[in-house]
């Protein structure tokens, strides 16, 4: 903990200056160094880094501002949707690489972001990770033993596609380059993307300056399926029990694994579907996630083509009113459709069975009406854990009750006891009497 003193120059009303000294606690780790100076470590910068704020940063907040306000203008021009932007790490001169991450608070929520603050409790988080290393030149691969690709707009794309992600973000000349050739991506807007190049990238004509932004073509929530889903077995569905090494293996090979895979827990699917049974390696000197399973390729079953509209979800304010939900309206009954959710056992649907979870954590519901919703509800685990903490809060007002009426009645009994020996007493106490004090033979040479 360190006091930090400044001064700083101030104009007083009538022209003249003067030096006030102003001051603030930095909390940081002192670095190990030879002075042991904490100013001048680089832990005494991490606190204004942190708490200054967006609107702190000068020409980077201006920066900043521009793609916000330009994507609050998309939603509101071209409808609200999921976004997906290109990444790179000097994107922390914003405050922070997760900047854009707030597009859903600055745009009322009508721009969704592909990440949050707690995209790694998800079990899509792996997937999306790999579809931002495939539309990103320089993407930050946080998720270790995933098989991450390089960029590829084109695969990228169809990820996009999976996901319902509406519209793309790119600046890097090499992603607009390979974005600009996919038909299916219309550009649609530009924003400023301003930010000091290295020698190389300008050496090279590569100096980023502008967002391009893109609209993905079919990026609808709720989509139909060209293959009936294969259905798993010989796996659970943790991350140890291979379930992400399935998924990661089919996510990163489409033209080989376009038959979608799906969970046969804890809802059982149709017993008309394949089954394909999966195994693990676990001798496998590749730890890489994808790698350690063995299984066939499923059969392509083909099905037959699926009208999907009036589709409604709560997150993007297109009517629905239950938070997390969604409706939509098939032209067919029996045949599965792919819902662009993140799976949850949580998740009820009505007008169809399911839902069931996909390898890559989206759901396959089968309608068995031309409408269909689904709402996420609690369950006896919500409604227990949310009974313990009503209970808990009720004992600690208990115990803080009992805890008061113990020391008032301590209290009462004690007053009690001492108005009763004063009343017992028959005769007053006695005060102590002072004690003669010895005199000096200084003191009586002054005695008259």
């Amino acid at each position: 903990l360190q006091f930090s003193k400044e001064k700083t120059t101030t104009t007083k009303t009538d022209g003249t200056t003067e030096q006030v000294k102003s001051g603030g606690w930095l909390v940081g780790i002192r670095t190990a160094g030879a002075s042991g100076d904490f100013q001048a470590s680089a832990a005494k910068g991490w606190p204004p880094y942190n708490y200054n704020g967006y609107e702190d940063r000068g020409a980077n907040w201006k920066d900043y501002k521009q793609i916000i306000d330009k994507m609050k203008q998309v939603g509101q021009t071209n409808g609200c949707g999921r976004t997906h932007w290109e990444y790179e790490g000097k994107q922390d001169r914003w405050g922070t690489p997760m900047a854009l991450m707030l597009l859903p608070y600055w745009t009322d929520s009508c721009i969704q972001s592909m990440e949050g603050l707690y995209f790694e409790s998800s079990a899509t988080a792996p997937f999306h990770w790999m579809t931002a290393a495939l539309v990103s030149k320089g993407p930050s691969n946080p998720q270790r033993d995933l098989p991450y690709k390089v960029l590829d707009v084109y695969l990228g794309f169809k990820k996009l596609l999976e996901f319902g992600v509406r519209y793309y973000m790119a600046f890097s000349t090499t992603a607009i380059e390979q974005a600009d050739k996919n038909p299916d991506l219309k550009l649609i807007d530009t924003a400023p993307y301003q930010r000091a190049c290295d020698d190389a990238e300008t050496k090279a004509g590569t100096c980023p300056t502008t967002w391009k932004i893109y609209e993905v073509r079919g990026a609808d929530l709720v989509q139909s399926l060209a293959f009936q889903p294969a259905v798993v077995t010989g796996i659970g569905q943790s991350q140890q029990d291979g379930w992400l090494d399935l998924g990661a293996a089919a996510y990163n090979d489409p033209e080989r694994f376009n038959v979608p895979f799906i969970a046969q827990e804890p809802k059982a699917p149709p017993a008309s579907y394949q089954r394909v049974k999966v195994t693990e390696n676990r001798n496998s000197a590749n730890n890489q996630f994808g790698a350690t399973v063995v299984f066939d390729t499923p059969k392509q079953v083909a099905l037959p083509p699926v009208k999907i509209s009036n589709i409604k979800a709560a997150s993007l304010g297109t009517g629905s009113d239950e938070p997390g939900s969604l409706s939509f309206s098939v032209d067919k009954v029996g045949v599965p459709v792919v819902v662009k959710m993140s799976y949850f056992p949580n998740f009820v649907v009505k007008g169809a069975k399911g839902p069931y979870r996909t390898s890559d954590n989206r759901m396959v519901v089968i309608p068995t009406q031309k409408n269909v919703s689904i709402e996420y509800k609690w369950n006896i685990h919500d409604y227990l854990g949310f009974a313990a903490g009503i209970l808990g809060i009720l004992m600690c007002i208990a115990m803080f009750v009992v805890d008061r009426r113990r020391r008032r009645v301590a209290e009462a009994e004690r007053i009690a006891k001492w108005r009763a020996d004063l009343r017992s007493n028959a005769t007053p106490p006695q005060l102590p009497q002072p004690q003669p004090q010895p005199v000096s033979e200084a003191d009586l040479a002054f005695a008259p």
